[in-house]
């Protein structure tokens, strides 16, 4: 165990439930109006979230044709969608593909992986 997480009991319980260590990443992903790569699959990811921090509205999918006729909307300004293992199943491990509205803007995207 590093010293980061010496007697931390949520690492503690998050190892045991996931029978793994893991680890946090957060990070933006710029997105326009063409398709971009949000998340790229990862048998390893146990969830996900992904907020739409641009001003107009995003929607993400699970195929690069994702559109806003068959994707997630995601509002602007703020909102956002997750998955994780335990409610999701093996989708958590999926590629996400995004895209904007209008114009250029950013989602951020906070993802915890098993080590």
């Amino acid at each position: 165990m590093s010293e980061r997480y010496a007697g931390s009991r949520t690492f503690e319980i998050a190892s045991a439930r996931f029978q793994a260590p893991n680890r946090m990443t957060e990070r933006t992903v710029a997105v326009g109006t063409t398709v971009a790569t949000v998340l790229s699959e990862n048998p390893r990811r146990l969830m996900w979230v992904i907020m739409n921090r641009a001003t107009n509205a995003g929607a993400i999918g699970f195929t690069p044709g994702v559109s806003f006729d068959d994707g997630l909307l995601l509002g602007a300004d703020g909102s956002s969608v997750s998955m994780s293992v335990d409610e999701d199943g093996e989708a958590v491990a999926y590629a996400v593909y995004g895209l904007l509205s209008a114009g250029t803007g950013t989602f951020y995207v906070l993802e915890v992986v098993a080590l």
